[in-house]
């Protein structure tokens, strides 16, 4: 989640959070696809970077969506990189609280966005 603090007209702390989707959060058939789609982009020779299983699991999407909460309800700080493509990725390093992505996901259509 991406976090813009501000203070209310009643001096509430608050804050605003992007949204982003884990991969079990994103139905299988779109998972799939997106899989689908990077086999067949790893045909022009390049090696496939999502293969440890530890970097895959830190793959998000991110959203569109940003909700309102008040700061009492912050539970932690993480980091999240974006990389432009797949291949890019390979600078990912895999730590504690860190996360990266590539596309979006709208979940009011089902799909995966650049």
């Amino acid at each position: 989640m991406c976090v813009l603090l501000f203070q209310s007209k009643r001096d509430h702390l608050l804050m605003n959070v992007k949204w982003y989707y884990r991969q079990s959060e994103v139905p299988d058939s779109v998972y799939q696809h997106l899989v689908q789609d990077r086999n067949n982009e790893n045909d022009s020779g390049r090696e496939l970077v999502i293969t440890d299983p530890v970097v895959k699991s830190r793959e998000l999407f991110i959203s569109d969506y940003v909700d309102t909460y008040h700061a009492a309800a912050l539970r932690g700080k993480c980091n999240i990189s974006h990389f432009s493509d797949i291949f890019a990725a390979r600078e990912f390093k895999a730590r504690i609280d860190s996360f990266f992505y590539i596309l979006g996901y709208n979940p009011e259509t089902r799909t995966t966005v650049l």
